[in-house]
């Protein structure tokens, strides 16, 4: 059961009674989850409303828009403490609408939804307190979610999903557009200037009128790239943005003659511009268009500038700025034609191989991108199927070593009426052989043991046990069942613990089994005559715990694996075992290497940290094992009440 004054941190339950809270208190647990791990999936049965007390995960959701060929998975929101999530548990038709994914150790309060729904039934009060919350919460997330597609679908991510080439067309039709607008302030301001500042007599009528011209094409493309980036626009994105890049361009060099031609023609130094259409065009169009446009600037411009000089059209002077007959100088005119063609040609020639260099290797990186997405994906993927294999391991682990250990208890139970000479007397060599069986049985039981406490602590049930813990009461306990043990092996047993350490709010049971497995793990390896000492010590947030021992200690190459699962070194496998008494007997052979993975277990639960030091940096032999256990656990802080 959750503390109630735990949930009433939570805004969901701000406004229930200490009654009301109660209720919902008798259905909570605790539960932790690890950096990575998924703890719901997208598609799944809703099944627990999670309230976050500690860490951090995010919302995510597969997106897959229509102009897409890959789906992608989104982070929609990021909850941390004092939110919560699952809220699909208490919402028909309780399908999960979003993963959730821890981004760092998590702990939350887990509420099972179908027993929520039953108290929302017993008491309307408290359903209308609670929902009224998670409606805003929804509100907002359904918002949030929202906004992510749009920005999502609208925004640079979308241009990022294309191929390169439509990536960079999408991107270059937007700034063209905006920069015509620029553009477009520019011929006016311009203009006014040469007019009234310099005296230069323009045909400021006709440059309005093309102005407008100007600004009406460009509305124009701006509903065409708008309808081209819909999601719902018919056809491929890379031939719709080519051709209106390819319009634009054209126009626009066709209105700059006309604007040339108002504006004194070959004599406006401005002319150059058509530069800067050519190496647009290379940018945003293959090598071929990008020549085209290049051609074509350069046929307009000379096209004006014949004209002109033939007398086709009429030329409009530019009065002082220059010669009132420059435009009919033949050696000028074919001059700066040739300059013309030749700069507009080289500045293509250039454009177009750094364009295409950068297409080459943008291509590189999304096809890069590609596989890291892939791969991504399959991660993901593999990492649900080891999570979901970790639950049927955990399963399965519970189900045999239960259904192992009940036949097991029952055959111990037979050999101990046998031993104790209640069916009748037995020869001593009889008695000898179901010793050896009540042994092993009993080593089975220990094993079988392992195995059960292993999937209780994967499934976070330990942190349901934390209450205030003497470690002075747990630490003397512990020494009391070893001392018949020492005894037997000559092995001298001390505690240096303080009569004045403050309790930590721990799980007494767990404490004592870690402080059990490193106590009888230094007896076991520690010879007749050494000595096993138990000490405790404070610390500002935490208490450290240590136990040394005088024995034949760890080599230094198996010390990175002593806490893994099944780990036995080889000290412990060629460990005699003659000469010893049944109980010490029993102490050196029990064990498949399970006890420190399981002790390691235990103390990281505790939000503590265990070591191991061969030899002893105090005494210089033997071995010292220590950990702490923090003074402030969050969720066993809350277990005090």
């Amino acid at each position: 059961m959750i503390p109630i004054r735990a949930l009433k941190r939570y805004p969901v339950f701000a406004r229930l009674t200490d009654d009301e809270l109660e209720r919902v208190a008798h259905i909570c647990q605790e539960r932790t989850y690890e950096q990575g791990m998924i703890a719901f999936a997208e598609g799944g049965v809703a099944t627990e409303l999670c309230l976050v007390v500690d860490g951090k995960i995010a919302l995510e959701m597969d997106f897959s828009p229509l102009s897409h060929r890959v789906t992608r998975r989104i982070t929609v929101a990021s909850v941390g403490k004092g939110d919560l999530f699952g809220l699909s548990a208490l919402v028909e038709p309780l399908i999960l609408t979003l993963t959730s994914r821890c981004l760092e150790r998590t702990k939350v309060i887990s509420i099972e939804g179908e027993a929520l729904r039953r108290v929302f039934d017993e008491n309307p009060t408290i359903e209308a307190k609670v929902m009224s919350h998670i409606s805003s919460v929804i509100v907002e997330r359904l918002k949030d979610a929202q906004e992510k597609l749009v920005e999502f679908q609208g925004g640079e991510q979308v241009a990022l999903e294309y191929v390169p080439e439509e990536s960079t067309l999408v991107r270059g039709v937007r700034h063209w557009i905006n920069l015509r607008w620029i553009a477009l302030l520019g011929v006016i301001i311009l203009s006014a200037i040469a007019s009234l500042v310099f005296q230069i007599d323009l045909a400021l009528g006709s440059v309005v009128a093309i102005a407008s011209v100007i600004a009406l094409y460009n509305l124009a493309f701006l509903l065409w790239e708008r309808k081209l980036v819909s999601p719902y626009a018919a056809g491929g994105m890379s031939s719709g943005a080519r051709v209106l890049a390819m319009v634009q361009i054209s126009l626009d060099l066709i209105v700059l003659t006309a604007l040339l031609h108002f504006t004194g023609g070959v004599e406006n130094p401005f002319a150059f511009y058509y530069i800067f259409h050519v190496v647009g065009s290379c940018i945003l169009l293959p090598r071929g268009w990008a020549y085209m446009q290049a051609t074509l600037a350069v046929a307009l411009f000379s096209g004006l500038v014949g004209l002109e000089f033939f007398g086709l059209v009429p030329h409009v002077a530019m009065g002082d700025f220059a010669p009132p007959d420059l435009y009919l100088r033949r050696l000028y005119i074919l001059a700066v034609l040739l300059a013309f063609a030749t700069t507009v040609y080289f500045a293509a020639y250039l454009a177009t191989s750094l364009a295409g260099e950068l297409r080459r290797r943008q291509g590189a990186v999304v096809a890069l991108k590609n596989r890291l997405l892939d791969q991504t994906k399959q991660l993901h993927e593999m990492n649900d199927k080891l999570t979901e294999l970790n639950k049927l391991r955990d399963y399965f682990l519970a189900m045999v070593s239960h259904d192992l250990k009940a036949p097991l208890v029952a055959v111990e139970s037979y050999l101990q009426v046998m031993l104790g000479g209640f069916v009748g007397e037995i020869a001593e060599q009889q008695r000898e052989m179901l010793e050896r069986c009540h042994q092993r049985l009993e080593e089975m039981l220990i094993l079988i043991s392992d195995l059960l406490d292993v999937s209780r602590l994967d499934a976070g049930q330990i942190v349901r046990e934390f209450k205030p813990v003497s470690l002075l009461e747990v630490a003397s306990a512990t020494l009391s069942d070893a001392r018949a043990v020492v005894e037997e092996k000559g092995i001298e047993l001390r505690m240096d613990v303080p009569r004045d350490l403050p309790a930590v709010h721990a799980a007494p049971h767990r404490i004592k089994q870690v402080l059990n497995n490193l106590v009888l793990n230094a007896i076991k390896f520690t010879p007749p005559g050494g000595s096993v000492t138990l000490k405790a010590r404070d610390s500002e947030d935490r208490l450290q715990v240590e136990v040394i021992d005088t024995g034949i200690g760890v080599p230094p190459d198996e010390l990175p694996y002593i806490f893994d699962a099944f780990f036995r070194g080889k000290r412990a496998e060629e460990l005699g075992k003659g000469g010893k008494s049944p109980s010490a007997r029993r102490i050196e052979e029990r064990g498949v290497g399970l006890g420190l993975s399981i002790a390691k277990r235990i103390v990281e639960a505790h939000g503590g940290k265990i070591w191991m030091e061969s030899p002893c940096l105090e005494t210089g032999k033997g071995t010292r094992v220590a950990f702490t256990v923090s003074k402030s656990l969050v969720c066993a802080g809350e277990g005090a009440d």
